[in-house]
């Protein structure tokens, strides 16, 4: 199975301290990380919209006259915009970071964003819902200007009321039917749900891309052994999935960590390891 496996830019503490302790900028942060990732072995680059969106104008040029790639983005919608509230600024922002996107041949945004996505305890769920669908087709046109397809991220329970499950975000995908909306797998969130590998199989003709850590800790998949991420990975095989696979996780040791990760995933997913 010849998935292809990325890894997420976290935050500039995962940087190497500079000897006068100053504070990173996103600008440094996002070229530093892109360098180290691909560096460290991995076929592409995931990082956060938001990332790429506190870049200045002219420090953007510079990112892109540096010819970095960012293939994937995630958290597409910051907890500061409320997806229900359908407001001007939140197209503006919308709009404004697919460009960006664009500019960078981002493939895929991923829309997990639990902040701005859950429905207020105060409004009618079913009405919530139908809001966030609208958002969703309207959302499908912008992304077809710039060719740019948004994967829904199931979010657990704890962190959305808004899909929890590969299940749920498949039936709405179907629903839907979008041109440029498919849909996500993340171990950590079916995990903390309890769902089955299992619907991988059922959902795979939707699903364009997935995240891997380690799920009872969130960390980094290192060398340990690691009886969900196997299982995780034989679902996939299982179910003909050969897209990609990003590492979203925290870190201690982010470049030692993702030089081992590397290794450890290559192993798990080739044939001879899911056989």
């Amino acid at each position: 199975m010849s998935v292809k496996l990325g890894c997420c830019i976290p935050g500039a503490s995962f940087m190497p301290e500079a000897p006068d302790k100053k504070a990173y900028s996103p600008f440094e942060v996002l070229l530093w990380g892109e360098k180290e990732i691909i560096n460290s072995g991995y076929d592409f680059v995931e990082c956060s919209v938001g990332l790429i969106m506190d870049i200045s104008d002219d420090e953007f040029e510079k990112v892109v006259e540096n010819n970095v790639k960012i293939k994937i983005c995630n958290s597409f919608i910051p907890s500061t915009y409320k997806i229900v509230e359908d407001s001007p600024e939140l197209w503006e922002r919308v709009e404004k970071s697919l460009w960006r996107m664009e500019k960078l041949s981002t493939e895929i945004v991923v829309l997990g964003s639990g902040g701005a996505r859950s429905i207020p305890d105060s409004m009618d769920y079913e009405i919530g819902f139908k809001k966030i669908e609208n958002f969703l087709i309207k959302c499908n046109e912008l992304a077809k200007k710039y060719n740019i397809t948004i994967a829904l991220e199931p979010l657990n329970h704890k962190e959305s009321n808004f899909i929890p499950t590969v299940q749920s975000a498949y039936e709405l995908a179907k629903k839907l039917n979008l041109s440029n909306l498919k849909i996500l797998a993340d171990i950590f969130h079916m995990y903390v749900e309890n769902e089955d590998f299992s619907v991988i199989s059922k959902t795979v003709d939707e699903i364009c891309h997935t995240h891997i850590n380690n799920p009872l800790t969130r960390t980094c998949p290192t060398s340990e052994t690691n009886e969900q991420i196997e299982a995780f990975a034989s679902a996939l095989k299982k179910a003909g999935y050969n897209r990609t696979v990003t590492i979203e996780s925290t870190f201690e040791d982010f470049s030692s960590e993702i030089r081992a990760a590397i290794v450890y995933l290559r192993k798990v997913f080739s044939n001879e390891c899911n056989s």
